[in-house]
């Protein structure tokens, strides 16, 4: 039977949980992940396939360089076909463009609405069943009446045969009935078989039914888990965000948004090798003023060495503006000054699968960096009240920037409004 329900997200072969209700069932996110980034998941088709006590039923988006997939757990013995079309027709409303950033939020009610098509299916097929095991029984009637006619027309050529009339007559038409009577008896033989098997069919059917049934009833009490969002949880308790009126976003948020975004274009064809590609931390690290925390990152072919831009025994002749890039990359490294200038120009608070979707990169390369920036002070975590949904902000976007006592990582406004010399 049906044990729970996931959404993926892939950039390439690297592949993250979105969100998932996982019950009735041990198979840890871990296994599903390693699953389908070994499989070949091809997009805008039904597929599945079967590993141990378990299969996976899943449909994926058609986008090339990077997709959603929505799939389901079901038992290695249930029969998928009652699932593909409730899944597919809710896969395309729940992973469309428009909607895909409110995915976590909606999974359960996309969960109750495959179920409930598959209740409908699966109720379908056993009045279907029932039909036809209703038809193979008249037809066994029918034939065991005739088969009484035979039985009846033989007894009374016997007793004729005793009384010696037209004996050579007799015999051949008791041959013939005798004859026709085998074949009625084999052919009532094969219609209780069919029937049998229509009975098992329709019981087996209406014992999944009553399990579906009763797992639909169970749903809204099921625990829906967001490995992206929960990845950024902290031991301290969550401070509320507060809900604010949108402000309008900076003159040069569009033009910004989408020089971060080609910026990461680079990492997200490299994320299969990203840990390789990360330098030590030791070996990167850019001397600034010991009250401002030091973190930096080293991507090959993407960002070099801050020491290596200034050959030795030269002199720059003039002083140049650093952009904000630059500043943040010398504190923290190309990818996290990507995450933190993204932040800013967006002027709200942007959970991990917006900031994901907006920079075009893998979730969980959002995670493992936004764990460190939030964790160093560069940026702050926050929550909705009643909601599970985690946000990350910056100083300057924060709703509870006017009463949070926290001490500030970062001078926005020194890298905004002065001139830093290089």
């Amino acid at each position: 039977m049906i044990s729970g329900i996931f959404a993926l997200y892939f950039v390439g072969k690297n592949v993250s949980v979105v969100a998932s209700i996982i019950h009735d069932s041990d198979i840890p996110e871990k296994d599903i992940l390693d699953i389908f980034s070994k499989e070949k998941i091809i997009g805008g088709a039904i597929g599945n396939f079967s590993r141990g006590k378990y299969k996976i039923v899943y449909y994926a988006t058609a986008e090339n360089k990077s997709k959603y997939l929505l799939g389901i757990i079901l038992g290695s013995e249930t029969d998928h076909t009652p699932f593909e079309t409730p899944l597919k027709e809710e896969a395309k409303l729940l992973l469309r463009k428009d909607r895909v950033k409110n995915l976590p939020s909606n999974l359960k009610e996309s969960y109750q609405s495959i179920v409930r098509g598959a209740i409908q299916s699966f109720e379908v097929r056993i009045s279907e069943i029932d039909k036809d095991r209703e038809e193979t029984h008249r037809k066994i009637s029918s034939l065991e009446q005739q088969l009484k006619t035979f039985y009846s027309e033989e007894k009374q050529l016997l007793a004729e045969l005793e009384k010696g009339k037209e004996t050579d007559t007799i015999i051949r038409k008791i041959e013939t009935i005798i004859v026709n009577q085998k074949e009625l008896e084999k052919l009532i033989e094969e219609q209780k078989n069919i029937e049998k098997t229509f009975e098992e069919k329709s019981s087996n059917l209406k014992s999944e039914l009553a399990k579906l049934q009763a797992v639909n009833s169970r749903i809204p009490e099921f625990t829906l888990q967001q490995p992206l969002a929960e990845a950024l949880e902290e031991a301290k308790p969550e401070e509320a965000l507060e809900e604010a009126e949108p402000e309008t976003l900076k003159e040069s948020t569009s033009s910004d948004i989408s020089n971060l975004m080609k910026k990461l274009e680079a990492l997200s064809h490299k994320q299969s090798t990203l840990q390789a590609e990360l330098v030590s931390a030791e070996e990167s690290t850019v001397s600034v003023p010991k009250a401002t925390p030091v973190h930096s990152e080293t991507i090959e072919q993407v960002a070099e060495p801050i020491t290596s831009r200034t050959p030795p025994d030269t002199t720059l002749e003039r002083e140049e503006e650093a952009t904000m890039s630059d500043v943040l990359a010398e504190m923290v490294g190309e990818v996290k000054a990507a995450i933190l200038e993204y932040l800013f120009w967006i002027n709200k608070p942007r959970t991990i699968n917006e900031i994901s979707q907006d920079l075009e990169t893998t979730a969980q390369t959002i995670i493992e960096n936004a764990e460190d920036l939030v964790n160093q002070g560069y940026a702050c975590k926050l929550s909705k009240k009643n909601t599970k949904e985690v946000y990350l902000t910056v100083c300057p976007n924060c709703p509870l920037k006017s009463r949070c006592q926290k001490e500030r990582a970062i001078n926005w406004e020194q890298i905004m409004h002065e001139k830093i010399k290089k």
